[in-house]
């Protein structure tokens, strides 16, 4: 979601596909598992997120969780 660049509200939003309540109180859960952070610009009033390196760990473990338990066997 925002691995590669800080991402606004709307854009994960139109990406995630979720009523903005939820989505917001997903991002503060993240934000308070210090798994997503902030970042403001001084000349624009708009919060972007970004993840952390705690986040990025936990994406790549649950990669990897996913990939061994779904990925098909070959015959």
């Amino acid at each position: 979601m925002c691995s590669y660049e800080p991402s606004h509200l709307s854009w994960i939003l139109h990406k995630i596909r979720l009523k903005t309540g939820l989505c917001k109180e997903y991002l503060i859960i993240l934000l308070e598992r210090d798994l997503l952070g902030t970042i403001e610009k001084e000349n624009d009033r708009s919060i972007m997120y970004q993840d952390t390196s705690k986040g990025k760990e936990a994406l790549n473990e649950f990669y990897n969780l996913i990939t061994k338990f779904f990925t098909p066997k070959k015959k």
